[in-house]
């Protein structure tokens, strides 16, 4: 009994010391890989976070995979580095539209004030109306950062489609001159008024003259008409 008794507390101590020493090593080689994965996370998190402070917006974290607290600090970072890429197009998209709209009135002011400089132009109303114009137009410039936002507010109200083309190619009409086309605007009689926000629309005809401009040849004919018909005509 004495020999069975000493037998069994040996194997018992034996095979506790194993257990233990296989239980110390598993939690060694666990704690090893949980730290390398999250080793390789957190990295992959810093490089993100590096390429967001330098301007790459586009950087994104992947899935870690260890764990639910992991996993919503990847998704906090990846839309916060989605919303910063999406608030840098809007700002460059609203620098373009703003250089592009101060270049219409800017020009158009620049070029009659030199005309009346040069005793070419005189003040006449068609001339201050038409400053006056394109002077509202650059207060308004704040117009295309509501745009953007989506928080823009119209003026419509009743304007005979041939006021609206008069002043527009008015407008316009350095430009064109000074690239030797001729701009013609055709209209018919009795049109009914068109219910529009005066400085939008001018805007837009703005930019169709411009580009009407843009591929023009020289010595040239553009039109702006209106018609009964309600469709864009040549002239003649």
């Amino acid at each position: 009994m004495l020999h069975a008794e000493e037998a069994f507390r040996s194997a018992s101590a034996t095979s506790l010391g194993l257990a233990l020493g296989a239980a110390a090593l598993a939690s060694l080689v666990a704690s090893l890989l949980l730290t390398r994965r999250i080793d390789r996370s957190l990295g992959a998190l810093s490089t993100a976070a590096a390429g967001v402070a330098g301007g790459r917006f586009d950087a994104r974290v992947p899935p870690p995979g260890i764990g639910a607290e992991f996993e919503d600090l990847a998704v906090a970072f990846n839309d916060m580095a989605a919303r910063l890429d999406e608030s840098h197009a809007l700002r460059r998209r609203l620098l373009a539209d703003v250089a592009h709209e101060l270049r219409t009135p800017v020009t158009t002011i620049t070029a009659y004030l030199e005309g009346v400089g040069d005793g070419v132009e005189s003040l006449t109303p068609d001339t201050i109306a038409v400053l006056r114009a394109q002077g509202s137009r650059l207060f308004r410039l704040a117009a295309v950062t509501r745009a953007e936002s989506r928080d823009l507010a119209l003026h419509p109200e009743p304007t005979a489609p041939a006021e609206l083309l008069t002043v527009a190619a008015r407008s316009a009409g350095g430009r064109f001159a000074a690239r030797d086309v001729s701009l013609i605007v055709d209209t018919d009689d009795g049109l009914p008024d068109v219910v529009v926000d005066r400085d939008r629309i001018g805007q837009v005809l703005g930019n169709l003259l411009d580009n009407a401009l843009l591929h023009t040849l020289p010595r040239a004919e553009s039109c702006a008409s209106a018609r009964h018909a309600r469709t864009a005509a040549g002239c003649g």
